[in-house]
């Protein structure tokens, strides 16, 4: 017996069955609910172990906090929202389990199986140290909608239920009759959200307000306090479908990746850039994302959606497929500088491509003793008379796609260099 489970079980049993409880209050104040971890703690425990060593034992600790996301979540969703969830997990049964295929990526997804609410995890999944676990339960909707059970939002409805308890009590025979005919607007609805091509991202009700806080963000580093906007520059829904012909499992996950990407931006934005280039970029302070094709991109900088202007709205463009949170994502936002250099009709390097020029100019003069130049560029190649160590001589900088390395890099064609020019020299090292 895994002692170390059993002991984190007695430590969290009050409180997961606190949210059990809780639970069954958001889910039309009903009985609570109960756990079922499938097929065995001890299995689960063992796989996520597995992957990740230091898990050991710890799988009710990381039950515990999902219940608690998960009723969170669900409290702030519509009243109609939780009876909904009460009608499709009759069994009031709360079931963890992994699953390769059908698990969240980073998170639980949500199902509705034989009367349970489901919670499904890649294995790897099954921990809340990654970006997204906190998410668990906003795909609630997407899987109501699977069973034919999508929720009606209209608020009367919620004030109108805690009427119903009195006349049950007097005339039980009546309460069925009246529970018959309330599938009627939820089945419009249905059809409704069916027809609507806008209902697809609805799993991503998403955290909408960590992104308010990075919009609120960018207001403040200019220092006009206004708010800033975001936009799709096609509709959500056909977004969400073109990210998920490229991966079934980013499926309704929009929103979710849209915040970690201004996370990044505002980052990015506040170490490489300067308010008045941001407030430049975006008149309308107005952020639009936009799916194009990697030769359409403007600078070849591999997995990574870039800024452009356009109009009085910054855009930051690239791949679907690369509409994610994974590999080199971190970089967003770090090219503001180009994007507005351009808008502006400028060429050459930009200011901070100056200045590493001259500290690497300074640098290569101090080490060999040699006089300094006004230019900067001048100084690291030519003051030696030998080529630029950067660019080995050749004036281009390093091709992003292939870091240098050559090979077969469709970018470069084997050259490891890019087309623009080298920043140490700025092209002017003898070739």
């Amino acid at each position: 017996m895994n002692e170390q489970l059993m002991e984190k079980k007695a430590e969290t049993e009050q409180r997961i069955d606190d949210a059990l409880t809780r639970l069954g209050e958001v889910a039309g104040k009903g009985q609570p609910f109960s756990l079922l971890l499938a097929p065995s703690d001890e299995e689960l425990d063992a796989a996520v172990t597995a992957e990740h060593a230091w898990a050991h034992g710890q799988l009710y600790s990381t039950v515990m906090q999902y219940l608690e996301q998960l009723v969170a979540n669900l409290s702030k969703m519509p009243k109609a929202v939780g009876r909904a969830v009460s009608e499709a997990a009759p069994q009031r049964v709360v079931r963890f389990s992994i699953d390769s295929f059908d698990g969240g990526i980073s998170t639980g997804q949500v199902y509705f199986n034989g009367g349970r609410l489901d919670l499904v995890f890649r294995v790897d999944a099954l921990k809340t140290n990654q970006a997204g676990w906190s998410d668990v339960g906003l795909d609630v909707r997407d899987a109501l909608a699977r069973i034919g059970k999508s929720p009606s939002d209209d608020e009367p409805e919620p004030e109108s239920a805690p009427a119903e308890p009195e006349s049950a009590l007097a005339e039980p025979e009546s309460a069925p009759a009246e529970s018959e005919s309330a599938p009627v607007e939820p089945e419009a609805a249905r059809e409704e959200a069916v027809s609507a091509p806008e209902a697809a991202p609805a799993p991503s009700d998403g955290p909408t307000e960590a992104i308010d806080k990075h919009l609120a963000a960018l207001g403040e580093f200019i220092g006009d306090g206004v708010k800033w906007r975001y936009a799709w520059a096609t509709d959500a829904a056909t977004m969400d479908a073109e990210v998920t012909s490229h991966s079934s499992d980013l499926k309704g996950t929009l929103l979710n990746t849209l915040e970690a990407f201004l996370g990044h931006i505002v980052d990015n934005v506040r170490s490489h850039s300067t308010p008045e280039d941001l407030a430049f970029a975006a008149p309308s302070r107005t952020l639009v994302f936009e799916f194009v094709d990697i030769d359409d991109c403007p600078r070849q900088y591999l997995g990574v959606f870039q800024a452009v202007i356009k109009g009085e709205q910054l855009y930051f463009v690239g791949p679907a497929m690369d509409f994610n949170t994974w590999g080199s994502r971190g970089r967003l936002g770090r090219d503001l500088e180009k994007a507005v250099q351009a808008a502006r009709g400028e060429s050459g390097p930009t200011e901070s491509e100056r200045r590493l020029a001259e500290s690497l100019a300074a640098i290569a003069g101090s080490s060999s003793g040699g006089g300094s130049n006004d230019d900067g560029a001048a100084a690291a190649s030519s003051h030696t008379g030998k080529p630029c160590r950067a660019c080995d001589g050749t004036g281009l900088g390093t091709c992003n796609g292939c870091h240098g390395k050559g090979g077969r890099c469709n970018y470069c064609q084997g050259s490891g260099r890019s087309k623009a020019k080298c920043p140490s020299c700025r092209g002017a090292s003898p070739r």
